[in-house]
C-alpha cells in the first residue's frame, strides 16, 4: 500500500520536474 503511495508520488515529482524541463528549454529556444 506504502508503495503505490509512494510510486505515485514519485511519478507526480518526475512529471513536474520534466515540465520545467521543457519549460526551460521553450524559454532557451
Amino acid at each position: 500500500v506504502k508503495e503505490t503511495a509512494r510510486l505515485k508520488r514519485l511519478t507526480r515529482v518526475a512529471r513536474a520536474l520534466r515540465q520545467s524541463h521543457s519549460l526551460a528549454i521553450a524559454l532557451d529556444c
